[in-house]
């Protein structure tokens, strides 16, 4: 069983938790991953509203390395953990925004790359309910572990600490699952503070081959107050006020009992101040 519900997330961009599953770990049992993600070159920000862009001065790119693991200490409490690394580059001047017949001052940002933490997380996951369905309780927390880089206007992640509870539940099958969960993100230092909803759905393809398709949802559910600088505007790195309607779809591939491999991609039926462009990622794990 717990073979068959290990799985990776990689969705359009927002530090979004790899770690919602309603599952937990056997004790002493772990799943060990370490990933490369990236949203390529883009040039466009999804608006705040309909079919409305913004720009970012520079073109930009997005890249991370994530390590995450998973540690059950009991049958009933799994602990997590994830330490994200993000290397985000500020490039070329954005042509849709620099026009050479359009008389305009700048640029404001340099060009270069921001290679740092992102915000460190760590959680822990409890088992309510253990039947024909699985109910589960969880807690992560976001730790203020990021870094901003004033001249390139670029930041590896929110000046702030995270709490996100939620509820998770899940069914199984011998060559399917499905699974959902619900909860709120609250952030310090005048944050927004986001309603959390997704589902996904799983099937065995083949003998050692997950499919795995998804559907996350984060919504802001209040006015934020926090002050940007005008250079942390022009790029739009984890701004207040961001949300989405996400989607993607991942392959998770069992090599052996312990090691394999997984992909993923996702895009956004609907969002407001992150990158419109669709992310990609890639990993290897382990599970013990």
């Amino acid at each position: 069983m717990k073979l068959l519900f290990t799985f990776f997330i990689s969705i359009f961009l927002f530090n979004i938790s790899y770690s919602q599953s309603a599952w937990t770990k056997e004790k002493n049992a772990g799943y060990f991953q370490l990933q490369y993600n990236t949203i390529p070159e883009y040039d466009e920000i999804y608006g705040i509203s309909k079919d409305n862009s913004l720009f970012p001065e520079r073109l930009q790119t997005e890249m991370g390395i994530n390590l995450y693991g998973e540690f059950g200490i009991t049958d009933k409490i799994t602990l997590i953990g994830h330490i994200p690394v993000k290397i985000h580059k500020s490039g070329d001047i954005n042509p849709k925004v620099f026009l050479p017949t359009v008389d305009i001052d700048g640029p404001f940002t340099e060009s270069g790359t921001l290679t740092a933490l992102g915000n460190i997380e760590i959680g822990g996951r409890y088992n309510l309910y253990n039947s024909t369905y699985v109910v589960s309780g969880q807690l992560n927390v976001e730790l203020n572990t990021s870094t901003f880089d004033s001249d390139l206007g670029l930041r590896t992640g929110y000046d702030a600490y995270a709490f996100t509870p939620t509820i998770n539940v899940g069914r199984g099958w011998s060559k399917s699952y499905i699974q959902a969960f619900t909860g709120f993100t609250l952030r310090t230092n005048d944050y927004h503070q986001s309603f959390k909803f997704g589902v996904e759905y799983g099937y065995k393809v083949l003998p050692k081959l997950w499919a795995i398709g998804f559907i996350d949802v984060l919504h802001t559910v209040d006015d934020a107050d926090l002050y940007f600088s005008f250079n942390t505007l022009t790029t739009s790195n984890y701004i207040n006020n961001q949300e989405y309607i996400a989607f993607g779809l991942k392959v998770n591939y069992d090599y052996n009992d312990n090691f394999g491999i997984n992909f993923g991609f996702g895009g956004a039926f609907h969002a407001e101040l992150v990158p419109k462009k669709p992310s990609m990622a890639i990993g290897i794990f382990s599970k013990i």
